[in-house]
């Protein structure tokens, strides 16, 4: 469920998902809502991605969670790059950057305490 939009020569990309998680089983499961994006202005050459949980039950925002974004690119000099954020019990996190040149990458992730479990990592490039 990986939504893109842009097109050739436009100067503004984006790659964003949407992903519904759930834990455990029953009437005790709990549903968590993950958003992760991407976006590139190639005119200004900023970047930014961004992971977050914006929905789903209140045990989603209450217990300990850990959110991380990763990106990597292509910096305006053609150095590669990699600058990473992450937060415990945050919910929302992001990395911004105004040097972005090409092959830009966003990686999202993390885990949840309730469920002793891991978010499973994705990646997405604005195209």
């Amino acid at each position: 469920m990986l939504a893109q939009q842009g097109t050739a020569g436009a100067q503004a990309l984006r790659a964003q998902r949407q992903e519904d998680l759930t834990f455990g089983q029953g009437p005790d499961a709990t549903a968590c809502v993950l958003a992760i994006s991407s976006f590139v202005d190639t005119n200004t050459h900023y970047g930014e991605s961004q992971t977050e949980l914006v929905g789903g039950d209140p045990e989603c925002f209450q217990t300990y969670h850990q959110l991380f974004v990763q990106a990597t690119y292509v910096d305006v000099n053609g150095i590669r790059r990699e600058v990473q954020a992450d937060t415990s019990g945050g919910d929302h996190v992001a990395v911004r950057l105004s040097d972005v040149g090409r092959d830009y990458q966003g990686h999202h992730g993390g885990g949840f305490q309730l469920c002793r479990c891991e978010i499973t990592p994705y990646t997405t490039t604005p195209k």
